[in-house]
């Protein structure tokens, strides 16, 4: 439900506390018309600004770490002209859902300017307006031309929409800051998966192509298999036209032996039908031995780009960009798809699940990078590695993790770095930046825990531990 003017009211006040006093350090364009302003020094350092035209809003959430902004000429003069200014004040603009940020800037001469960032969250005609300090506008999400009523146009001055007469009697809900907070951190979702399709959507695809037509190319293998297995007995064929030559009349298109009806070519001699049964005979064999070897190997290719689909899919889109030259992965080009992708099954991480509580571990660099780096990059899950040595990585796919948990994970962190006792460190996954080597990282701070002896408990699970299909972005 798009905000109502009362509730933008009463919004306000969160607004003006989170963002008054504060400074814009940088903005970005995350999608189309999602805009994300990173905020100085505050618990909710990001304020999302997304012009959906059924549902406008604006909140607060934590930074998303590494990705790259996408380009328009509107992103690039917002940019240029609210990128590090004070946000002096916030305010609700003719009562209506219209907000209105003031802020304070430093120009090319170094001098104070002040500009407003005007946010019309009116569904159907959402806009994103920078305004500078005598009200004209400099730039428009959604320019208009002169012959509009409300021209929206770089030196006009800016002026508001007109206000519809609102019907007597509509419901309105009451606002509540957290709620609010928590429906549009929910539907941020949609946002990322648009994303991810946009930025990586010919990769995808040219796997999907390719799986495609490995299926046809399956199909057309089974028939040719099948149409030579009929021909696999013509040898005997041959042999009973040598064995009954004498008893075939002239010139016969066919005749039956044996309860069998044998067809001839009478334009060529009993011998020259019987060479063809057995060279079609052997050929039929060299067809199905071909064949069900390039069966198994289109079986085989087939398996792996269905498994690097799924692991494309599952993928934190900042991950996967960060790893895509690594990994060889090409995103925003679909050409060499089919070559260059390395998500195979060798790069999938091991789960285990324990007490409903689900564990993923890598036993190599490269499984350590896609488990860190690809899918799991919640922020707030814990991470574990052996101390002061190479090893394997490991999450708790988990919030709120019980010291119990991050016992067991840590026993789970030896088994799978191939060692019976020691220190183990974990932190939070946002304290883990990626090394300039596959599999090492950069870890700002954390905590650690020494193990001297593994439970039975944790052997057998490790033991059982299996390979991790992922499904979908729905399974994180």
């Amino acid at each position: 439900m798009p905000l109502q003017e009362e509730q933008i009211k009463q919004y306000v006040p969160y607004l003006k506390k989170y963002l008054e006093g504060r400074r814009i350090l940088k903005v970005n364009m995350y999608e189309d018309r999602a805009f994300y302003f990173d905020i100085q020094g505050t618990e909710n350092n990001r304020f999302a600004i997304i012009l959906d035209e059924r549902n406008p809003r604006v909140y607060f959430g934590e930074r998303v770490p590494r990705f790259k902004s996408l380009e328009s000429k509107f992103f690039q003069q917002l940019k240029k002209e609210v990128d590090s200014s004070l946000i002096l004040e916030v305010q609700q603009l003719s009562e209506d859902r219209i907000l209105e940020l003031k802020l304070r800037i430093i120009n090319n001469v170094y001098k104070e300017e002040i500009r407003y960032l005007v946010v019309e969250l009116i569904p159907l005609h959402t806009n994103l307006i920078v305004v500078d300090g005598e009200r004209k506008i400099i730039s428009s999400y959604r320019p208009g031309t002169i012959h509009d009523v409300r021209p929206l146009i770089r030196n006009l001055p800016y002026t508001l929409p007109n206000k519809p007469l609102r019907k007597a009697g509509g419901d309105i809900r009451p606002f509540s800051f957290s709620s609010y907070q928590e429906e549009c951190l929910e539907k941020e979702k949609e946002i990322q998966e648009k994303r991810k399709k946009n930025l990586f959507g010919p990769l995808i695809k040219s796997v999907e192509k390719r799986i495609k037509q490995l299926e046809r190319k399956i199909e057309r293998l089974h028939e040719q298999i099948t149409q030579a297995k009929g021909h696999i007995e013509d040898a005997e064929l041959g042999n009973l036209i040598y064995t009954y030559m004498e008893e075939i009349p002239a010139n016969s298109s066919s005749f039956e032996i044996e309860g069998q009806k044998i067809i001839l070519d009478h334009r060529y001699s009993l011998i020259e039908n019987a060479q063809m049964y057995f060279k079609r005979a052997k050929k039929a064999k060299e067809t199905i031995r071909y064949c069900e070897e390039f069966l198994q190997r289109s079986k085989k290719e087939k398996e792996e780009l269905e498994l690097s689909f799924a692991q494309l899919i599952a993928s934190d889109e900042s991950g996967l960009e960060l790893l895509a030259q690594e990994l060889g992965v090409t995103p925003q080009s679909g050409r060499k798809g089919r070559d260059n992708l390395a998500l195979t099954s060798s790069t999938l991480p091991y789960f285990v699940e324990y007490n409903n509580t689900h564990y993923l571990f890598g036993k190599n660099a490269k499984q350590n990078d896609c488990l860190t780096f690809l899918y799991c990059t919640a922020r707030n899950h814990l991470w574990f590695h052996v101390m002061g040595d190479s090893g394997a990585h490991l999450i708790i796919r988990k919030d709120n993790v019980e010291e119990s948990e991050i016992h067991f994970a840590a026993e789970l962190t030896l088994l799978a770095s191939n060692k019976e006792d020691g220190d183990i460190m974990y932190t939070y996954r946002k304290m883990v930046n990626k090394g300039t080597n596959p599999g090492q990282v950069k870890v700002k701070e954390f905590k650690t825990i020494h193990i001297k002896k593994i439970s039975s408990e944790a052997l057998s699970a490790f033991r059982e531990a299996k390979r991790w299909i992922p499904k979908s972005m729905n399974e994180k």
